[in-house]
């Protein structure tokens, strides 16, 4: 049983036993809204998506098919077997369908910020930090396709980073699907900064696509503009950035126009940038 009920600018999700209180507006976008709430004294964020934009999967349950949203099962996948210090994308703690809305409860780590935010503030970002950033999206990457999930929207809107310890974590999972090793048709994700071969051949493999995407990190890090694949195709992007030769050697290789020239998650580990 599960009910809400408003209260000034309150909202109580009961689920079971567990009472979820929702407070005010965190962001929204095309996939939905989040909310800042709170679970007894733990800070959590509350995500209500449009049940018309939700993407189901059959999930059998003691010999019985059941249909769960594919975005609770990807991170219920990503933090499988992790403990919650460890974890590197936020936990999922409950979901419900409610209103013809799909209500994700998630994990709020505190305090944080996006990576947007985190740029902004710093106005200046150091290449020793960006390299500490960047070997923890590595290994965030590596994590996640060996747990099954491909995010497909790995960017700097989608990175929080754990501000009294500047940990990443990984954030929205609304355009993901399971990990595989053959080719992507389908396309869900940021169109302006996709890997050529989305635009290009209309098809994509998992790992070149992820690498690709740490690539524009860090160029949104570190470079001059905001990262865009048409203008990168076009050369009207300075492509130079303001870092050492291992550091612009590194980003090079994740933005190969050729998907099959860009390094695994083996390789971007092993760069001399990252030692």
């Amino acid at each position: 049983m599960s009910f809400d009920a408003k209260c000034g600018l309150t909202k109580v999700f009961l689920i079971g036993t567990v009472a979820y209180v929702e407070t005010s507006l965190l962001g929204k976008g095309g996939f939905g809204r989040v909310y800042a709430g709170y679970v007894n004294d733990m800070k959590v964020a509350i995500k209500h998506i449009p049940l018309d934009l939700v993407r189901w999967v059959p999930v059998v349950t003691d010999g019985k098919t059941k249909y769960a949203p594919l975005e609770a099962m990807l991170m219920e996948a990503a933090t499988a077997d992790c403990p919650v210090w460890d974890s590197v994308a936020v936990l999922l703690l409950d979901w419900q369908v409610k209103d013809n809305e799909l209500i994700l409860m998630m994990e709020r780590p505190y305090p944080c910020c996006d990576l947007v935010d985190y740029v902004s503030q710093k106005k200046v970002i150091l290449e020793k930090e960006a390299k500490y950033i960047m070997h923890q999206l590595v290994l965030a990457a590596v994590i996640l396709h060996a747990q099954g999930v491909f995010h497909r929207d790995i960017k700097v809107e989608n990175i929080l980073i754990e501000t009294t310890r500047e940990r990443v974590r990984i954030i929205d999972f609304g355009c993901g699907t399971h990990a595989k090793e053959g080719w992507y048709k389908d396309f869900t994700g940021t169109w302006d900064i996709c890997p050529p071969e989305c635009q290009l051949q209309q098809q994509y493999r998992a790992i070149p696509f992820t690498v690709w995407q740490l690539g524009v990190v860090l160029y949104e890090l570190l470079g001059s503009d905001n990262f865009d694949t048409k203008r990168f195709l076009e050369n009207k992007l300075n492509m130079n950035l303001k870092a050492s030769k291992d550091c612009q050697d590194f980003m090079d290789k994740c933005l190969c126009i050729r998907p099959e020239e860009r390094p695994d998650f083996e390789q971007l580990l092993a760069h001399p940038w990252l030692q």
